[in-house]
């Protein structure tokens, strides 16, 4: 792991041009499940990658942080392929 764990991504510079997207659980929602703040900032700034196809380093290194919180997040791990898929195929290789 590269990244510092004491710093929130919204206090990293190169995360300054990342406007958060929030989880939109409708206006009532049934049993709204109490993230911890950590959680729910990583899961803001991830679903504002994906939703604008972001595919970078910076991107992958978000998905590390990503899957520390939630391992079984299939969603993380498409990205994750994607990434690595595009980047492999930036060097000619296909898959």
């Amino acid at each position: 792991m590269n990244f510092d764990e004491t710093v929130t991504l919204s206090q990293r510079l190169e995360w300054s041009d990342v406007v958060p997207l929030t989880q939109d659980d409708g206006p009532n929602p049934v049993v709204p499940i109490a993230y911890k703040e950590e959680f729910r900032e990583t899961m803001d700034y991830f679903r504002a990658i994906y939703f604008s196809d972001e595919r970078s380093p910076r991107a992958l290194r978000l998905t590390e942080e990503t899957l520390l919180l939630n391992s079984g997040n299939y969603t993380v791990i498409n990205l994750i392929i994607h990434i690595i898929n595009n980047y492999l195929n930036s060097y000619g290789f296909e898959i």
